[in-house]
């Protein structure tokens, strides 16, 4: 995923509220969106 995705995922959780509801809008597993979300912020 590159970072403009991972961004998008991460507005997602933002905007949900919820790392389960942004999963779910995004047809992605939970895992992977706190996964992508983590990553993202160690750089």
């Amino acid at each position: 995923m590159d970072r403009i995705q991972a961004m998008q995922v991460f507005a997602r959780v933002v905007e949900t509220g919820s790392f389960t509801r942004a999963a779910e809008s995004l047809n992605l597993p939970k895992g992977s969106v706190t996964s992508w979300c983590s990553s993202s912020r160690r750089g």
